[in-house]
């Protein structure tokens, strides 16, 4: 498990502030999703044989759609 404070500084603010998404609202959003998928880190895949990878536990087919539905169409936002 990560040390939320941590995670939130090195991890979801910086991108949330390189995205121009930044507030108190969505830094807690985030950090509550990363709890409540995978206790922080405790678990990057999904527990019982399921798809999930991750932090957030994001499907690949998830990840596909998100690239080619939307960021195909946003390049400055695809690294």
């Amino acid at each position: 498990m990560c040390d939320s404070a941590h995670f939130v500084t090195t991890v979801i603010r910086p991108t949330l502030l390189h995205l121009g998404l930044h507030s108190p609202a969505a830094e807690a959003l985030l950090l509550g999703t990363a709890i409540q998928e995978s206790r922080l880190g405790t678990y990057l895949r999904q527990t019982g044989g399921g798809p999930a990878l991750g932090v957030y536990q994001m499907e690949p087919a998830t990840h596909e759609d998100i690239w080619t539905n939307f960021l195909a169409y946003r390049p400055d936002l695809a690294a």
